[in-house]
């Protein structure tokens, strides 16, 4: 995730493995099973979300640094810090759902 030059392409891919790595490193055989099973309709989300909600170089920025600081919690065993960076990174993501929720509407009643 941190090439950039990668990253054009390969958004949404990157993106699924990390969720399946989360999946894993929770040690939940049912979460991992979930989110196994949903793996394709994850991505499908995923390539809206990276291509058209989230589709700017800041934000691909954003995303990556969010993810960072997920995976850097995690892999040092800082179960508070990882459930802290996460609700972050949600709650950016829900920004971006009310921007665009407010924006969709208005482009709408433009045309």
């Amino acid at each position: 995730m941190r090439d950039e030059r990668r990253r054009a392409t390969h958004k949404a891919d990157d993106d699924v493995r990390l969720h399946l790595a989360i999946a894993k490193a929770s040690g939940s055989a049912i979460y991992t099973h979930i989110v196994t099973v949903i793996r394709d309709i994850l991505r499908e989300m995923l390539v809206a979300h990276r291509y058209q909600l989230f589709s700017t170089p800041a934000d691909d920025r954003t995303v990556y640094a969010q993810h960072r600081a997920i995976v850097d919690a995690i892999s040092a065993g800082d179960a508070e810090g990882a459930a802290a960076a996460m609700q972050r990174h949600l709650a950016w993501v829900l920004d971006h759902y009310k921007k665009e929720s407010v924006r969709a509407p208005a482009a709408a009643a433009a045309s």
